[in-house]
């Protein structure tokens, strides 16, 4: 009997710390949620790049996206995000499809579609970028970092790179490259001003 009394009582004491940890993350949720909301991607457009072969990716990749970066349809769904493609369209009525049925190369068609964006700043994304986590108050610390010093372009998704940098940050976590740098910039998930990408 005082077996199967431990046993029922291991078990309640497993739920109830099970229970604990699930109402922590819940809250750890919510409260990184609520700061979230509060954050503005204000003159900011997404622009994701692709074309009708990877039409299987639309899907998967906007699903993910928008799970980690759920402001883009509550706060923030005033961001224009743009799908460029050939002659298909994505059938979610939060993404615009740019088509360029008669493109004459990759770097033709990106001239095209960034002319035709109206706000200072561009997101630029691969459709294969697939979003694990995003950390959403920390992207707009950049973005704003990035408008209030007129910076022109910013490399959010470089991997172990500043690790390897022994020079001052011109911001927490972001580094300069040096001017004549091998990959300087990159397409790499990366914000950039419009006019920087039509001139340069």
């Amino acid at each position: 009997m005082k077996i199967i009394t431990l046993f029922f009582y291991l078990i309640i004491q497993t739920w109830c710390v099970q229970a604990s940890q699930i109402s922590a993350d819940t809250n750890a949720i919510s409260n990184e949620s609520t700061s979230a909301q509060n954050i503005s991607f204000d003159d900011l457009t997404i622009i994701v790049f692709s074309c009708d072969k990877y039409q299987e990716l639309w899907a998967p990749f906007f699903e993910m996206f928008f799970k980690r970066w759920p402001s883009l349809k509550t706060t923030n769904s005033q961001v224009p995000i743009y799908l460029v493609t050939n002659a298909l369209k994505h059938d979610d009525p939060r993404i615009i499809s740019i088509n360029n049925q008669n493109e004459k190369s990759w770097s033709d068609n990106a001239l095209a579609v960034l002319a035709a964006v109206k706000t200072k700043y561009v997101l630029i994304l691969l459709e294969d970028y697939f979003f694990t986590r995003l950390d959403e108050k920390r992207l707009g610390d950049i973005f704003n970092f990035m408008k209030s010093q007129d910076v022109a372009y910013c490399q959010i998704a470089c991997g172990t790179d500043m690790e390897t940098r022994y020079k001052a940050e011109v911001y927490p976590g972001i580094a300069e490259k040096d001017r004549y740098e091998l990959w300087r910039t990159s397409l790499n998930a990366c914000f950039g001003a419009q006019k920087t990408w039509l001139t340069h």
